[in-house]
Formats: structure tokens, C-alpha cells, sequence
């Protein structure tokens, strides 16, 4: 217990001031409480909050390797979460060359106590929480009600075609998460900055994490980065379904900010289609965007005209619908 402070009249004061020491003296403990019921307060997640990013390097690298995708949603007490976690991994192949793989873990109910989670495990072999056999680690805490940081790390071997095994790991990497509906953030124009938030599916409500860049001379996106899903007609990517999931990385150039904070991308391109070696797809993105006071927001989308590869006869064809994208700082 803390000692009482002492509060010593001088010879000769005024009896007026001899008062003031007194209401000084009383009014101690409520300020030391006041003090002490501010440090109590613990920030924690809202219920049923949905926070997205993971983290983004300062430049455009051909591995995208300093790219990760996280996304944290708190159950409706906010006691626990559910994490996702889709990450940058080394991979040494035993019959082909080193590469930059994704790495999956989603680990469930991991209990929020004083603002902290942690959680260490194996995913199962099923793949019913990403990819098969992942040793993991993560641990975080909430900054404040809109944002979380923390660091994960992982470690796989997997299966490949010819005989091939991969063994797979992601170093300790940090990460950031936000919940951009809630107006406690910023969204305002950084040199240099990196924003972190959502890219929500319109149509079913999904919503996917979403990382971007600002360049360090503050007048362009040095890169952004996001998953998405798109729908497709007919069913091309994965057999009897007509929606799979896909993941864009933006390379250089640099896209310009205007002096409004606004940006547009107007984007075109042959891309190959998941799961199917035989089909190419002739895609348009277009992108809007604008920093603002409390959030960066704006709408995507993604177009393909699906192909066969050999006779160029038009299979089907893809599209995101018009998605829209929160992030802040």
C-alpha cells in the first residue's frame, strides 16, 4: 500500500492557504484512483468484430515473401477468437527449385484475456483448418478495441506431384489487424505508411484481408494486396462449383495518388486459371480508392473471359462483382 503523503503547513500561512493544502490532500486519492482505474482498463475486441490485414513490405518483390494474410473474428462475447492465418512460406523442395508457398492455419477458440490470445497447435490432417500437418505459433494482444498486433511463425511438409516433398517454414513474422467499420481509426494520408483492413465479397458478405502500401514520398501505392473470391459461369476452377478463391499481389509500376488522396487502377492481363492447365483467362481489374479521416475505402473488381488455351473458344467466364475495401492505419 502506498504511503500517505504528508502535507506540512509553514510557519505564519495564511489559514486560507492552510485550507487549499487540505483540499489538495483529499483530493489525492481520487486522482491517484482515477489514475489507477485508467491503467485498469484493458483494451479488448468488440463482439463479433471481423479485423483483416497480416503485413506488407515497403516495395514490390518477385516472391511477394514480406506479404502475409491474417484475419481475427471475435465470437459475439468477445472472449475468444478465431484466427486466420494465410502466410509467406520458404519452401525447399526436394525435386524442384526453392520457392514462396502459402501456408494455412485457422485455429479456433482461442480465449482473449486482459486485452491478450495465444495459441500453439497442430492443424489437422483433414485440412479442415488449413493446410494439413502445420506446426504453429501466434500470440497478440489488442491496442485498442479497432486493432491488434502480434507475431506467428509455421512449419509444414507436404506432399507433391513426381515424388516431390516440400518442407515449408514462416519465420516469426509481426502482423497487424484492424476492424475499419469502427470510426476509432485512421485513414488518413501517410508517406510510407502500410493501412490494414477488409475486402468484402458484397454478394455473400465474405470478407477476406486486404494490406496496401503508401510510398515513401507519400504520392503513390508502392503496392497493395489482397484474397478474393470470384463467381464463375459456368463452374471453372474447381469441379461442380462455380466459386473459388484467387489472390492478387500488384506489381510496379507505382500507381499514382492524386492531390485529393484519391487513386484509380485500371488494369489487363492473360492470367492462368486455378486447376485448370488447359484454360487461360483475359482479365480486366479496375480499382478505386481514397484516403480519408477515419478509413481508406473504395470499390474492386475483376473481370475474366475464360478460354480454351489451344483453340481460344470462350469457356465461361469470372467475376468478383464489384467488391469494396476498408483499411486504416
Amino acid at each position: 500500500m502506498r504511503k500517505r503523503q504528508q502535507v506540512h503547513r509553514l510557519n505564519g500561512m495564511l489559514a486560507a492557504a492552510a485550507g487549499m493544502a487540505a483540499l489538495l490532500l483529499g483530493a489525492g486519492p481520487i486522482l491517484a484512483g482515477a489514475a489507477a482505474a485508467k491503467r485498469r482498463h484493458v483494451p479488448s475486441p468488440v463482439p463479433n468484430g471481423f479485423y483483416g490485414g497480416g503485413a506488407i513490405g515497403p516495395r514490390h518483390t518477385r516472391t511477394q515473401s514480406d506479404i502475409q494474410y491474417v484475419n481475427i473474428k471475435a465470437d459475439s462475447r468477445a472472449r475468444s477468437i478465431t484466427f486466420y492465418a494465410d502466410a509467406s512460406a520458404a519452401c525447399q523442395h526436394t525435386k524442384a527449385a526453392a520457392n514462396t508457398e502459402l501456408v494455412s492455419f485457422y485455429p479456433t477458440g482461442i480465449s482473449v484475456h486482459n486485452g491478450h490470445f495465444s495459441a500453439t497447435g497442430v492443424t489437422p490432417a483433414d485440412g479442415s483448418q488449413g493446410s494439413p500437418n502445420v506446426s504453429y505459433s501466434l500470440s497478440g494482444h489488442f491496442v485498442t478495441a479497432a486493432r491488434a498486433v502480434g507475431t506467428m511463425s509455421a512449419h509444414g511438409t507436404f506432399p507433391g506431384a513426381n515424388g516431390d516433398v516440400a518442407t515449408c517454414t514462416v519465420p516469426r513474422v509481426s502482423f497487424t489487424v484492424t476492424d475499419p467499420k469502427l470510426s476509432i481509426g485512421s485513414g488518413k494520408l501517410v508517406a510510407g505508411a502500410a493501412y490494414y483492413g477488409n475486402m468484402i465479397y458484397v454478394p455473400k458478405k465474405d470478407r477476406t484481408p486486404f494490406v496496401l502500401r503508401v510510398s515513401k514520398d507519400g504520392r503513390h501505392l508502392a503496392q497493395l494486396a489482397t484474397e478474393f473470391n470470384y463467381d464463375c459461369t459456368p463452374s471453372v476452377g474447381v469441379a461442380g462449383n462455380g466459386f473459388f478463391q484467387g489472390r492478387v499481389e500488384w506489381p510496379p509500376p507505382p500507381f499514382p495518388i492524386d492531390k485529393h488522396g484519391a487513386f484509380t487502377i485500371h488494369d489487363h492481363g492473360h492470367r492462368a486459371i486455378p486447376g485448370e492447365p488447359n484454360l487461360v483467362g483475359d482479365e480486366t481489374v479496375v480499382i478505386h480508392g481514397r484516403f480519408g479521416r477515419y478509413r481508406l475505402s473504395g470499390t474492386w473488381r475483376d473481370d475474366i473471359t475464360v478460354s480454351n488455351a489451344s483453340t481460344h473458344q470462350v469457356a465461361g467466364s469470372c467475376t468478383t462483382h464489384t467488391e469494396q475495401f476498408q483499411a486504416t492505419l
